[in-house]
C-alpha cells in the first residue's frame, strides 16, 4: 500500500473536490517527485558550492510549498469522505513518513561525534540533536546564534535539520487549525471551503508581513512565524480555484524561470527570505498548479521523467544524509572548498538515500513492519524511537563531561574553549576595569574589540613590571573606527557599538585629568571589507593626539586559515604551523591602512605580535608545550602571556 503523504491521493467529490479541479489527479504525480528532485539538486548543490548553483538553497523554500500543499490535499480529501479529521491517524503517518529515517541518521551522526569529535562538539552535538528530535532545530539553531550562511555552519552537522523543525511544527499546528476552523463553520452552518481559505489568507498575509519587517535576520530564517506564508502557499493553492490548461501552457515555463532566476542570480549576500523568498515560491506553485491543470504539458512532462522524480522519491534520506558527511569530512580535515571531495560525499549520501528507501522508508510506510502495523502501534513505537535517540544523545552529553589529566593537551582545550569570557572579560562601562600597577602611577587606556581583550593578561603582566597602572575599555565586534562586518547601520549590534565608542571618547579627557592617562592604545580585529574604519580610527587617533596622549596601534595577532586549537588537538601543533609570509598576506590590507596612519603622524608608534608568535619564519600552534590560541585568531591566557616580554618595551 503505498503511503498516502507520498502525493495527493484519489478524487472524491465533496465540499473540496466538486469545485477544485487542483486535486482531481491521479493517485500518484510524477511531476511533484520531480520537483523534489530538483529542490534537492539545489540543496545539494548550494552546499558543496557547485558554479551556478549559489542560490540552491531555495529548494527548502521549494520544500516548504510542496508540503503545504501536500498536506492540505490529504486534509482535504479525509474530510471530503468521512467528514471528520483523524488526527491520530494523521499524525501516525507523520510518524511512519518522517521518523525513522530521521531517528537513523542523527544516532548514526552520534556515534560518529562520539568517535571523531572534541568535547565541546560533542555537547553541541548531543544539544542540537535533542533539540531535532524534540521537532525544535529551528528554534535551537536560532538561539545558538549561527547563520546559515555563516563559515561556521558548514561544522554543524544537525544544522540542516532546522528546516524539518519548521515542517514538523507546521504538521502539528494545521491539522488543529483545520479542524478548529471547519468545526466553527459547521457550527455556524457556514460553507467550510471558504472559511479555511480566509483563516489561510489571513495568516498567509501576517507572515509574509512578519518576514518583510524582519528582513534577513535569524528569526525570519529559522522560525515558523516568517517562515509560515511559504507553506501557507501550497495550503492554498491546494484550495485554489479551477485552472484551465490553456493557462497552465503559459503557468508552467514562468515556474521553470523563476525558480531557476533565484539558483542562479541568488547567493550567501543576498538578504534572505523577507520578499525574496516569493520567487522560489511563486515558481512552485505555478508548477504545481500547472501540472494538475495539464499534466501532459512540456513541463510537467519533463518532471515526471524517471530519473528526475526518482531524486524526488529519495530526496528526504538524501537530504538527512548529505549535510552531516560533509560536516564532518570539513571538521576533520578543514572547510575548504573541495568540489571533487565534497562531490563524492553528497554521491555517497545519495546511495545512502536510496538504500534507506528501499530498506527503512517504503517497509515501514507501506506498514510491512510490526511496528507500524497501525495508528496505536505506529505512534507507540515513533514514541519509543524518540525516547532511544534522546537516550543516546544524552549518553554522548555525559560522555563529553569526562575528566582529562591535569596539563594534557585536552585539558588545555578544554580550559581554552570554555575560558574566553572569564580570561579576557569585556569592559564596556565606565566601572573600574584596571590591571597592572596599582593607580596612581601613569596609566594606559586598551581601546578595543575581543582582539583587544586578549592583549588583558600580557598588559597586566607587563604594567606590573613596567609600573604601569592598566585600564580597559573593551566590547565584542566593536573594533576602533568601525562596527561588525556586514552589519548595517542602524542595527542593534551596529547601535551598541555606536554607543561604546561614543562613551569612551567622551571618557578620554576625564581619565587624562583624574586617572593620570598618559597612553591609548588601539587594537581590533579589524578587516579591510568594512568601509571606512580606517578613516574613523585616524580621526579617534588625531582626537587622542590633541588631548596630548601617547598613542600605540597594535596590530592583529596571526590570523590562520583555520581553528588552530582544534587542528592541534587532532593532528599535533607541527601539522597547524603556518608560514610567516602566509599570514602576513592575510593582513596586508589592514596593514597597509595602519602604516598610512602612523606615517602620516609620526608621534604614532606600531606594535607588531608577530615577531614574538611567528619566530624563524613560521606561527606555530604551540610553544614550549603551550597552546597558544584558542580558535582561528584569539590568544588563549597562556599565548597572552607569552606576549608580555615583547609588550614590556611599548608600554613603558
Amino acid at each position: 500500500m503505498r503511503d498516502k503523504s507520498a502525493n495527493p491521493v484519489r478524487s472524491i467529490p465533496g465540499i473540496f473536490l466538486e469545485r477544485n479541479p487542483i486535486a482531481r489527479t491521479t493517485e500518484y504525480r510524477a511531476d511533484i517527485d520531480g520537483l523534489r528532485g530538483i529542490a534537492i539538486s539545489a540543496v545539494v548543490a548550494c552546499h558543496i558550492n557547485l558554479p551556478f548553483a549559489a542560490g540552491g538553497f531555495v529548494g527548502v523554500d521549494i520544500f516548504f510549498v510542496i508540503s503545504g500543499f501536500l498536506i492540505t490535499r490529504l486534509l482535504a480529501d479525509e474530510y471530503d469522505a468521512h467528514g471528520r479529521i483523524g488526527l491520530a491517524d494523521f499524525y501516525a503517518r507523520r510518524v511512519r513518513r518522517l521518523l525513522p529515517p530521521l531517528l537513523l541518521v542523527v544516532a548514526a551522526t552520534l556515534v560518529a561525534g562520539f568517535l571523531w569529535l572534541l568535547p565541546d562538539e560533542e555537547v553541541a552535538l548531543a544539544r542540537s540533536a535533542i533539540m531535532a528530535l524534540l521537532f525544535a532545530a529551528n528554534i535551537h539553531f536560532w538561539t545558538v546564534g549561527t547563520g546559515y550562511f555563516e563559515p561556521a555552519s558548514t561544522l554543524l552537522p544537525l544544522q540542516h535539520l532546522w528546516t524539518l523543525g519548521v515542517e514538523e511544527q507546521f504538521y502539528l499546528l494545521w491539522p488543529l487549525a483545520f479542524v478548529g476552523t471547519a468545526a466553527l463553520a459547521r457550527r455556524r452552518n457556514r460553507p467550510v471551503l471558504p472559511a479555511l481559505r480566509l483563516v489561510l489568507i489571513a495568516a498567509v498575509a501576517a507572515s509574509l508581513a512578519l518576514a518583510i519587517v524582519q528582513g534577513p535576520s535569524r528569526a525570519a530564517f529559522f522560525l515558523l512565524p516568517a517562515r509560515a506564508w511559504e507553506l501557507g502557499a501550497g495550503c492554498l493553492l491546494a484550495m485554489a480555484p479551477p485552472l484551465s490548461a490553456a493557462r497552465a501552457r503559459w503557468l508552467a515555463p514562468l515556474g521553470v524561470t523563476a525558480i531557476l532566476l533565484a539558483i542562479l542570480v541568488y547567493d550567501a549576500h543576498t538578504p534572505f527570505p523577507s520578499f525574496r523568498a516569493a520567487l522560489p515560491v511563486v515558481g512552485s506553485v505555478a508548477l504545481i498548479a500547472a501540472g494538475a491543470a495539464d499534466p501532459r504539458g512540456v513541463v510537467p512532462r519533463l518532471l515526471s521523467q524517471r530519473w528526475i522524480a526518482g531524486l524526488g522519491k529519495v530526496s528526504y534520506g538524501w537530504y538527512l544524509w548529505h549535510w552531516p558527511l560533509l560536516a564532518f569530512v570539513r571538521i576533520q580535515w578543514g572547510g575548504g572548498i573541495h568540489v571533487v571531495r565534497d562531490t563524492s560525499l553528497v554521491l555517497l549520501a545519495l546511495l545512502l538515500a536510496i538504500i534507506m528507501y528501499h530498506r527503512v522508508e517504503m517497509p515501514i510506510r507501506e506498514r510491512r513492519v510490526a511496528g507500524f502495523g497501525d495508528t496505536t502501534r505506529s505512534l507507540a513505537s515513533g514514541g519509543a524511537l524518540l525516547v532511544a535517540g534522546l537516550a543516546l544523545a544524552a549518553a554522548l552529553w555525559v560522555w563529553a563531561a569526562r575528566p582529562s589529566p591535569a596539563g594534557s593537551l585536552m585539558a588545555q582545550y578544554r580550559t581554552a574553549r570554555s575560558g574566553a569570557v572569564r580570561d579576557f572579560p569585556f569592559c564596556n562601562d565606565p566601572a573600574p576595569c584596571a590591571s597592572g600597577a596599582p593607580a596612581g602611577g601613569p596609566a594606559l587606556l586598551l581601546w578595543g574589540d575581543s582582539h583587544a581583550a586578549q592583549l588583558g593578561h600580557a598588559l597586566d603582566l607587563a604594567g606590573r613590571q613596567a609600573g604601569i597602572h592598566i585600564l580597559t575599555r573593551t566590547e565584542g565586534g566593536c573594533a576602533p573606527g568601525g562596527s561588525p562586518l556586514g552589519v548595517r547601520r542602524g542595527d542593534p549590534r551596529w547601535m551598541a557599538c555606536a554607543a561604546f565608542e561614543h562613551r569612551v571618547r567622551a571618557e578620554l579627557a576625564g581619565l587624562r585629568s583624574h586617572r593620570n592617562l598618559r597612553t591609548l592604545l588601539f587594537a581590533g580585529g579589524w578587516d579591510a571589507r568594512q568601509a571606512g574604519w580606517e578613516r574613523q580610527l585616524a580621526a579617534d587617533v588625531d582626537a587622542a593626539r590633541r588631548l596630548g596622549l601617547r598613542v600605540i596601534i597594535a596590530r592583529d595577532v596571526p590570523l590562520h586559515s583555520r581553528d588552530v586549537l582544534r587542528c592541534t588537538v587532532r593532528r599535533g601543533a607541527d601539522s597547524c604551523a603556518e608560514p610567516r609570509a602566509a599570514i602576513e598576506r592575510r593582513a596586508a590590507a589592514v596593514d597597509r591602512a595602519l602604516d598610512e596612519i602612523a606615517a602620516q603622524r609620526p608621534d604614532v608608534r606600531l606594535w607588531s605580535p608577530l615577531d614574538r608568535l611567528c619566530p624563524h619564519d613560521r606561527c606555530p600552534a604551540a610553544i614550549d608545550g603551550r597552546l597558544l590560541y584558542r580558535n582561528q585568531g584569539h590568544l588563549t591566557l597562556d599565548g597572552s602571556a607569552y606576549l608580555a616580554p615583547a609588550l614590556r618595551p611599548v608600554i613603558g
